[in-house]
């Protein structure tokens, strides 16, 4: 794609290919041998999801906060699980999936946005049309993550927490069937968050109440 970006890549790929299930993943990753054929059998047994993922794995330079994140992630089994969980963080690795093509295609590909990484744009326009996700626990289709400090996850520009808020308000109410679009909204927080996130929402919403809130 001549540097035209992940996204990019990802789209060109997905509209020339004419199998009916697809799945992708990054050159230095690993898997097992039966992690796609499980994949499958998930999805055909579920007719009614558009998606089946894998668990994840971690491999190479780990941290504690990636180990958290991960295994808050492997927790997420069920459509109504993910489906929940999806403004907490991305419910799963986009990466880790056997997708139905129509459905990659139905909610227009892959996209590379300035704004916002290609993962969060992903699923905040899956979830948005209704669609299903689910992820088996069989650790014979666990997808094995690198980790290493310059990965983009950790250094690219578009992950920043201001740019994922960014994405994560326009899906909650910047378009026509964001669930908070003309709603009253409370934000919870403190301090700088508190602040940050009321001033994104109100780009969207008519009327945001930034509410003081400390657990415990």
């Amino acid at each position: 794609q001549g540097g035209a970006g992940q996204g990019a890549a990802l789209d060109a790929a997905l509209q020339v290919a004419q199998a009916p299930l697809i799945a992708h993943m990054e050159a230095d990753d690993r898997c097992g041998s039966l992690r796609l054929q499980l994949l499958m059998s998930a999805l055909q047994s579920n007719p009614d999801w558009a998606g089946v993922l894998s668990t994840v794995e971690l491999f190479g330079w780990q941290r504690p906060g990636m180990e958290r994140y991960i295994q808050w992630q492997n927790s997420l089994l069920t459509p109504e699980e993910h489906e929940r969980s999806r403004f907490v963080e991305l419910p799963g690795l986009h990466q880790t999936g056997l997708y139905r093509g129509s459905a990659l295609k139905d909610i227009g590909g892959y996209r590379d946005l300035p704004d916002w990484p290609v993962d969060m744009d992903f699923w905040g326009r899956f979830f948005e049309e209704g669609l299903k996700v689910a992820k088996i626990s069989d650790a014979r289709a666990a997808y094995r993550w690198r980790q290493h400090p310059s990965q983009s996850t950790r250094t690219h520009g578009r992950c920043s927490l201001e740019n994922l808020r960014m994405c994560k308000a326009h899906f909650l109410a910047g378009r026509e069937c964001g669930p908070v679009r003309n709603r009253d909204v409370q934000v919870w927080s403190v301090g700088s968050t508190l602040t940050a996130w009321v001033e994104e929402m109100r780009k969207h919403c008519k009327s945001v109440k930034a509410v003081e809130y400390k657990p415990g």
